[in-house]
């Protein structure tokens, strides 16, 4: 959904109006990035979390205000390195707005 410069630089407001719109029926979420490449076009690449410009304080604060069980799941990462950053920096993020993470199971 991030597929503009605007919306890259205003995810917080994004995340904000399609978790209100559509909170009641989120089942399960994705845990991705995304970066604006400094490319002649506009380019937007998919990123580990952490390592783009998507508002995780937002996006776990929201997600947060849902149901305790909803998974958040990391995907499209290419070793367990990156799922270990990944994870480590969704954990610090929720830690700084006082979101709950619970478990945290690696199934690939």
């Amino acid at each position: 959904m991030i597929s503009s410069p605007g919306r890259f630089f205003e995810t917080g407001a994004l995340i904000r109006e399609c978790i209100a719109k559509l909170g009641p029926w989120i089942r399960s979420c994705h845990a991705k990035d995304v970066a604006l490449s400094g490319r002649l076009t506009v380019h937007i690449d998919e990123v580990r979390p952490g390592a783009g410009g998507l508002d995780y304080r937002t996006y776990l604060r929201e997600l947060d205000a849902l149901d305790a069980d909803l998974p958040l799941m990391l995907e499209h990462l290419s070793t367990e390195q990156e799922y270990a950053q990944a994870a480590s920096y969704i954990r610090s993020a929720a830690a700084a707005v006082g979101a709950r993470i619970v478990g945290g199971s690696a199934h690939r």
